[in-house]
């Protein structure tokens, strides 16, 4: 049995919009939590240990800006893109939002 790894933010179909992030019920994403209530200390917390790319793109994300955009405004290659969200992800990071996000 072959399986098959994806970033959450591929995209389903070669040439579609939708993205596997997209489709997956869940709780709110680390960006959507990260601009809705900056006054929560926590978040306060999480915002303070991202890079000034790393919240430049969860500032662009939350604006509905989507991955190749964003990519072309911060002049990022897909790779720093992903690497980025990826370390915007990590664990160590996001533990202190935990029941907040999916």
């Amino acid at each position: 049995m072959k399986v098959k790894f994806v970033n959450l933010d591929d995209k389903i179909k070669e040439g579609s919009e939708p993205t596997y992030a997209d489709v997956i019920p869940g709780g709110k994403s680390v960006e959507e939590i990260v601009f809705e209530n900056k006054k929560d200390s926590r978040l306060e917390v999480y915002i303070n240990r991202l890079s000034r790319t790393q919240r430049e793109i969860a500032k662009l994300l939350a604006n509905g800006y989507k991955p190749n955009e964003i990519q072309s405004i911060l002049g990022l290659t897909s790779k720093q893109y992903f690497d980025n969200l990826t370390e915007m992800r990590n664990p160590e990071n996001t533990n202190i939002l935990k029941g907040w996000i999916r």
